[in-house]
C-alpha cells in the first residue's frame, strides 16, 4: 500500500511538473507572439529604434568622467546598432555620444560636390542634416568612432576619402558598419505559424545589400 501511494505521489508531481513546463512554454510563445506583434507595429517598434539613440544625440562628453569616450554617427542602421549594444551591455564601460545623419544624405567628408549623387527631392532635409565635417570637433575627443549606415554605393566608394578626412589620431580606434538586411519579413504570417516552422525559416538577403 505504502508503495502504491509512493507510485500516486510521484505519478501526481510528475504531472503537476509536467503541466507547469506546459504553462511555462505556452506564456512563453504566447509572449514571443505578442512581441512579434508589437514588432510588426510601425510606430511603437520605430519609438523602440530611435528613442534611446536620440537621448545621446550630440551629447558632450564629460571630461571628468574617466570612461572611454565612443561616438556612434550614422542613420537607422546605427540607432539599431545602439539599441543592440545598450542590450547587450557590450559598450556599458564607455560615454557614448550619437550623431544623426539619414540615409538620404549619407555620409561623406571631401572636397567634391555630392549634391548630384543625392536625390534633389531630399535637399532640403540634408541641407539642415548633420554632418561629418560638423561632427569632426567632437570626433576629434572620442577614443573609438562607430560609422554605420545604409551605405549608398556612391558613399561607401569614397568611404577611404572621408576617413582619411576625419584626419584621426593613432591611439583612435575606428569601426565601420555596413549594410543589414532581413530581406522581407512578415511579423503577422510569422505570428500565425508553428513554432518548429518558425525555427526552420529563413529569408533571402536583399540582393541590393550583397
Amino acid at each position: 500500500m505504502t508503495t502504491l501511494k509512493q507510485f500516486a505521489s510521484l505519478t501526481l508531481i510528475t504531472l503537476l511538473l509536467g503541466a507547469a513546463s506546459f504553462l511555462a512554454s505556452a506564456t512563453a510563445s504566447a509572449d514571443f507572439r505578442s512581441d512579434m506583434l508589437k514588432a510588426a507595429d510601425p510606430k511603437a517598434s520605430g519609438e523602440y529604434v530611435r528613442a534611446r539613440f536620440l537621448k545621446q544625440m550630440k551629447k558632450p562628453f564629460n571630461a571628468s568622467d574617466s570612461r572611454p569616450k565612443a561616438i556612434l554617427i550614422g542613420d537607422s542602421h546605427a540607432q539599431d546598432f545602439y539599441n543592440a549594444i545598450l542590450e547587450s551591455r557590450s559598450m556599458s564601460g564607455y560615454q557614448i555620444s550619437t550623431r544623426y545623419i539619414p540615409t538620404v544624405c549619407q555620409m561623406y567628408l571631401g572636397a567634391e560636390n555630392i549634391t548630384g549623387l543625392r536625390d534633389s527631392r531630399h535637399a532640403s532635409i540634408c541641407a539642415k542634416s548633420d554632418t561629418l565635417e560638423q561632427a569632426k570637433a567632437q570626433i576629434s575627443e572620442a577614443d573609438v568612432v562607430i560609422l554605420t549606415s545604409n551605405w549608398k554605393e556612391w558613399s561607401a566608394k569614397r568611404l577611404p576619402e572621408s576617413i582619411k578626412n576625419l584626419a584621426l589620431r593613432p591611439d583612435q580606434k575606428l569601426v565601420v558598419i555596413g549594410r543589414k538586411s532581413y530581406g522581407k519579413p512578415n511579423i503577422r504570417k510569422y505570428a500565425r505559424m508553428p513554432e518548429n516552422e518558425l525555427r526552420a525559416l529563413r529569408n533571402q538577403v536583399d540582393i541590393l545589400q550583397l
